[in-house]
């Protein structure tokens, strides 16, 4: 009896002698390739939004947070404590890439630097927190906040308002900036 070739998978192959290949064809291949690249095309520029908003609440929240622990240190050493924005060492400043936290012997604390693309501003002479941890009841409200902010207008809410209460508790807000930043 004569037997026909077969397919790997036993059906019949449509030309005798020759084996079926298996595999893209090239046609298949470009048209994987051009749909990558549309689903590239829309999500690159929204993932770079993301990163940015990330990048903007995790430095407002770095910020709290040392906030938080010159309170604390204040506290703890029963002496007075100042963060603020600095462009080097405890000089205060209003606008700056670096955020310090230093004690009345003008020790550093703490030391943290904003990437590249975020500003921090804040009030010009820092934030002086007490040995009870409060601050000074006569500091204007407008004088216990700081900014961090992205000069983006893509992004909407490009500034964190931080604001810290006359106890010393802080808090963030989303701001819209229109791109711009104080």
């Amino acid at each position: 009896m004569l037997q026909r070739n077969k397919h790997p998978e036993g059906t019949p192959n449509p030309v005798p002698g020759r084996h079926a290949s298996r595999g893209f064809t090239l046609v298949e291949l470009m048209v994987t390739v051009a749909v990558i690249a549309v689903i590239a095309a829309v999500a690159v520029p929204n993932m770079s939004t993301i990163i940015k908003r990330n990048r903007l609440k995790s430095q407002a929240e770095d910020v709290m947070g040392t906030l938080q622990l010159a309170r604390s240190e204040a506290i703890r050493t029963n002496a007075r404590v100042t963060a603020c924005a600095s462009a080097g060492g405890i000089t205060c400043s209003t606008g700056a890439q670096r955020f310090v936290v230093f004690d009345s012997n003008n020790a550093i604390v703490r030391e943290v630097t904003m990437p590249a693309d975020v500003q921090l501003s804040g009030p010009a002479a820092g934030l002086v927190f007490r040995s009870t941890g409060r601050i000074d009841p006569s500091l204007p409200a407008a004088d216990r906040v700081f900014v961090v902010c992205i000069p983006d207008a893509a992004l909407g809410e490009n500034q964190r308002e931080i604001s810290v209460a006359l106890g010393g508790a802080s808090t963030s807000t989303a701001v819209n900036g229109g791109g711009s930043c104080p």
